[in-house]
């Protein structure tokens, strides 16, 4: 009996995707090309389903016990949200600029610079769960992440290029760079520019794995102050011939995320939260609303770890009170589909649903498009991953089979 539901599960999935995208797509679809993905993608989860009962159950974050602490799942909740604000808010209030000065304009202004801390976010995020050491190779460790980032990344900007209508303008020689090179402001996908960061971070994560392994936690804070340190005096004081800190940028800021993660970490948890709500209040008042929006987050960057450490140093603090509700584990399994396609739902889809501006009935417009969003784009981000993006992780894992 579960095998048939399975089977009308995921022929109906299929039928329902292929709708979506008709009534979604900006362009017009190529019916076989997609008709033809779709039926090969529904038959390989019918075909896991029949291997595995509890395969829907797996794609719809349904697990057999509900014992998991929900962390991570919460943080990537945040991380998720303040990315949709961010760019559902970029769009209104540049629209809205004659009306700065105004408290529902200030307000927004302020919740937009805020959710600046998204990007933190999911590199903190990938820093404590991944710097954790492991025993796997190189390789091993390599060939998990092409099928979990890679893949995922060429599949969607892929996407976005076909949206665009450069499918068929650019030859794929042309489209292969653009990806390699990460072309993100040209193609008009520059929330893709955090991903490749990702990218380059898990390049680099199996070697730091082992110099962290080896390093005492005492170093290990001392190695996060100095750095924290030295890109503050970077910051007013800009080195004139550019010299870069070693273990600064993104890579430091996942080294931080892993160091907070540690359990002797939990004894600075309330200290983290009493500076998170003094610098989210200081922010407020160093914001100018009168300057560009890159300039004000320029001016912010220092700021944001300590920010998300708050937010960290919360989660921590309750877990052993957080509810593990259900739409909560589906946004933490799909929630790297939904930062690379919430920015199409959002032009796209969610634009032409709602006609109304974040500003607008004293902000549940903006509560509206937010929510609608972050919605649609995990539908998308289901469907595109069950469909077509496990297509070429199926044919990965039975290439590795042969092989083996």
């Amino acid at each position: 009996m579960k095998k048939i539901a399975s089977t009308i599960y995921w022929l109906v999935v299929a039928a329902c995707g292929l709708v979506l995208l008709n009534y979604t797509s900006y362009v017009k679809p190529q019916w076989i090309f997609f008709g033809i993905a779709a039926a090969i993608g529904c038959g390989i989860c019918i075909f896991k389903s029949y291997k595995n009962e509890d395969y829907v159950a797996q794609t719809l974050a349904i697990p057999k016990n509900n014992n998991r602490n929900p962390v991570y799942d919460y943080l990537r909740l945040v991380a998720v949200l303040l990315v949709i604000i961010i760019h559902v808010l970029n769009l209104d209030l540049r629209l809205a600029a004659d009306m700065a000065g105004t408290g529902i304009y200030n307000t927004m202004n302020y919740i937009r610079c805020w959710s600046g801390n998204c990007n933190t976010f999911f590199i903190m995020i990938s820093g404590a769960l991944l710097l954790v050491d492991k025993d796997e190779s190189v390789f091993t460790f390599y060939k998990k992440r092409l099928l979990r980032i890679a893949i995922p990344l060429v599949v969607y900007y892929l996407w976005y290029l076909w949206q665009y209508e450069k499918i068929g303008v650019l030859t794929w020689k042309e489209i292969t760079y653009k990806i390699l090179s990460a072309d993100v402001y040209t193609d008009n996908v520059p929330h893709f520019w955090l991903v490749y960061e990702i990218v380059a971070i898990y390049v680099a994560v199996p070697f730091l794995r082992i110099m962290l392994k080896n390093m005492s936690y005492t170093m290990l804070t001392q190695l996060v102050t100095i750095t924290y340190v030295l890109s503050i005096f970077m910051k007013f004081f800009p080195n004139q011939i550019g010299t870069i800190i070693p273990l600064s940028g993104w890579c430091g800021v996942a080294i931080i995320g892993y160091w907070y993660s540690r359990e002797e970490s939990r004894n600075l948890d309330t200290l983290m939260i009493v500076a998170g709500v003094l610098v989210s209040i200081l922010t407020y008042f160093k914001i100018d609303p009168n300057m560009a929006y890159q300039e004000s987050m320029t001016g912010l960057t220092h700021y944001f770890i300590i920010t998300v450490l708050a937010v960290f140093a919360i989660c921590f603090k309750l877990q052993k009170h957080l509810k593990n509700f259900y739409f909560l584990r589906l946004v933490s399994k799909y929630s790297y589909g939904i930062l690379l396609i919430h920015m199409w739902v959002l032009f796209f889809v969610v634009k032409n649903i709602i006609h109304i501006s974040s500003v607008m009935y004293k902000g549940v417009g903006f509560i509206l498009l937010v929510i609608a969003t972050l919605l649609i784009s995990t539908v998308a981000a289901y469907l595109i991953e069950n469909l077509f993006i496990d297509i070429f992780n199926t044919v990965i894992a039975l290439f590795d089979k042969k092989n083996n």
